[in-house]
């Protein structure tokens, strides 16, 4: 697993301390400033500068959603929105970021609305999507962005992650005096210096769960996450833990190094510690028994070692088992050169080419990111292809396979996003045989679609047009595409 690129990638941190009805919140920008560190760092991830924008006491609510759509709409990596701040809730139990202008239970069109917020997110065609909330009822967010409840079913897309600072109805914590604020302070902490026990990268559910097991040990509110599919695999940063220098365990006494004692060193009732042998009495005191013998032992074996004829074995020794270890590696390289060329001819793990037609977007190296025959495609990446639909349009794209496909189901998602009435009617046709159809509109959820391919199928053809009359403009998603054996 690699990065996002950077500099295919966004990030909007968001941070409110001045508020001019509610309690301000000091500890805020430094939230902002330690988190965009992180996210700037090479060493962390590698953000430029100007792809990471921090809008600090925004004015409104429109300055907020404007440079959260810029930055969306730009992002075809990764995309990263951050709020820490005050979080209300309506009337209807929605959830508001409070702006500076922002009093509770009045005057809610003077925050930002999360449901806006969250629209800009999904409408974003970026493959990694991350939203972490660090404010009161942040809680309140989940609902729509996962695939729990009715509502997370039609708004869940690939790639979103999102994490919470509390649970439902709950509040964060931002103590007085603090640098930062509790969840941030945790989460900087594991980002900084980095999750022990997870994998390099580091996935968000590692970084989550490191996260809430830290906060509950302390008796704090524990956060909360939601995953659209496969949300919980993004990965954002390098796990430095990995990366720290490790003490040489080798060392002698002299070096000042800790030594560990491996647990197998330990027998339960025993009192038996590797390096000595302890015993205890029927008075439960423990004492050191005399370990001259072993040392004794051990210095008549090292003179051995020194013997002329010992020293005769080990230069015979030596050589034999460098060749026989050497011997052993050659023999290794012929049998996969050997299996190389016993594979069938032009054989490649998943690729499913863009051939010609409708260009679209989201089409990383020119392939999708297949799987089948264990293997994933080489190069490719799994994700989203996507289309513009103006009204009355209508789109024809061709992909191929690099070797043909048959005794396999095609399987995959089609979905039709942006906010107007738009209707599309969609087909995908394997070489001459048409394999799945239907219609879609924004408000419908995405279908799966699972059909066998003819035999030996070389071309895939998908074509959709527009049947509404709506002027706006539709985007068309093919998206989770994979052979199925």
């Amino acid at each position: 697993m690699s990065l996002p690129d950077p500099a295919r990638s966004r990030a909007v941190l968001i941070g409110v301390d001045s508020y001019r009805h509610l309690e301000d919140l000091p500890a805020v920008s430094n939230n902002l400033k330690r988190l965009a560190a992180l996210l700037r760092s090479p060493e962390v991830w590698g953000l430029p500068k100007d792809h990471c924008v921090l809008l600090h006491n925004p004015a409104s609510p429109e300055k907020v959603l404007d440079a959260v759509h810029e930055a969306a709409s730009e992002a075809s990596e990764a995309f990263v929105v951050y709020f820490a701040g005050h979080g209300l809730l309506s009337p209807s139990l929605e959830l508001q970021l409070a702006l500076s202008g922002s009093e509770l239970g009045k005057r809610m069109y003077r925050g930002v609305a999360y449901d806006a917020l969250r629209s800009e997110v999904l409408e974003c065609l970026a493959w990694s999507k991350v939203v972490i909330l660090d404010c009161c009822n942040s809680g309140n967010a989940l609902s729509g962005m996962g695939a729990q409840d009715h509502v997370a079913d039609q708004t869940a897309v690939d790639g979103t992650y999102v994490i919470t600072a509390s649970p439902k109805g709950k509040p964060a914590m931002a103590p007085a005096g603090e640098n930062l604020t509790t969840f941030t302070g945790e989460l900087v902490k594991a980002i900084d210096g980095g999750v022990p026990n997870a994998a390099d990268p580091l996935d968000m559910e590692s970084l989550f769960q490191h996260v809430r097991r830290e906060l509950n040990a302390k008796g704090l509110p524990k956060p909360q996450k939601r995953a659209g599919n496969d949300g919980q695999q993004i990965a954002l940063f390098r796990n430095r833990w990995i990366a720290r220098p490790r003490p040489n365990l080798d060392a002698g006494a002299g070096a000042g190094s800790l030594r560990t004692i491996p647990q197998s060193g330990v027998r339960a009732g025993s009192g038996t510690l590797v390096g000595g042998s302890f015993s205890s009495n029927s008075d439960g005191i423990s004492r050191q028994d005399d370990s001259r013998h072993d040392r004794k032992s051990k210095a008549s074996s090292d003179a051995s070692e020194g013997s002329p004829r010992r020293r005769l074995v080990r230069w015979i020794e030596r050589p034999v088992g460098t060749a026989v270890f050497g011997g052993g590696v050659v023999l290794l390289l012929i049998g996969l050169l050997v299996v190389a060329m016993m594979l069938p001819p032009g054989r490649s793990y998943g690729d499913l080419r863009y051939q010609g037609g409708d260009e679209p977007k989201g089409d990383e190296g020119g392939c999708h990111g297949l799987s089948y025959g264990g293997g994933t495609g080489n190069d490719c990446r799994k994700g989203a292809w996507a289309w513009q639909l103006p009204a009355g349009e209508s789109i024809k794209t061709t992909f191929r396979f690099e070797s043909p496909k048959s005794s396999r189901d095609l399987l995959g998602k089609i979905q039709v996003k942006d906010s107007c009435g738009a209707a599309v009617e969609w087909s995908l046709t394997a070489d001459s045989t048409q394999i799945a159809a239907g219609n879609r509109t924004i408000e419908d959820t995405p279908v799966e679609h699972a059909a066998p391919l003819p035999e030996n199928t070389n071309h895939v053809v998908l074509v959709a047009r527009r049947t509404d009359a709506d002027s706006c403009t539709a985007t068309l998603e093919w998206k989770d595409v994979y052979l199925d054996s």
